[in-house]
């Protein structure tokens, strides 16, 4: 899995 897409679901569960 690509470290971007772990980045961008770390960012959106910390916005929720």
């Amino acid at each position: 899995m690509p470290l971007s897409w772990t980045t961008f679901v770390r960012k959106y569960a910390h916005s929720s």
